[in-house]
């Protein structure tokens, strides 16, 4: 799990993530948290060893953040040599009690200047990614 302080609720991410997975079964033992990072980018560079740690395990790898925030594919695919095929899940956030879907997000404010402000941050990513038989390469 990764987030830092959330600027917007003051919410440590990382370690709220944790809690709702403990709280669904999940043994906390089997969690990592990085709860320092500010962005994307950071998210992923400070959770690299725990990224190298399942991957020396020999467990697969699978990115979940928003649906639109590709980057953190990129971030992932950058900070994590011996990567190779990836997974990536998209859940839908809510801004300002909208939830912000693939179908919906242009007639949401938040959600368009958001996916907008996505597709920008894309032109600075440095590692691409792309879809090989259904896992990202």
């Amino acid at each position: 799990m990764t987030g830092g302080v959330n600027r917007h609720t003051g919410i440590v991410e990382g370690q709220e993530f944790r809690r709702r997975l403990v709280e669904s079964g999940v043994p906390a033992t089997a969690i990592r948290v990085e709860d320092v990072s500010a962005n994307t980018w950071q998210n992923v560079e400070n959770a690299a060893p725990h990224v190298q740690e399942a991957l020396s395990a020999g467990l697969r790898i699978t990115a979940v953040s928003k649906w639109f925030h590709r980057r953190s594919l990129h971030a992932l695919k950058k900070h994590a040599p011996g990567l190779g095929p990836f997974h990536g899940l998209g859940w839908e956030p809510v801004y300002r009690g909208v939830t912000v879907t693939r179908e919906a997000w242009p007639d949401v404010p938040d959600g368009k200047r958001r996916v907008l402000r996505e597709r920008a941050e894309l032109d600075r990513a440095t590692v691409p990614v792309g879809l090989d038989g259904g896992a990202w390469i």
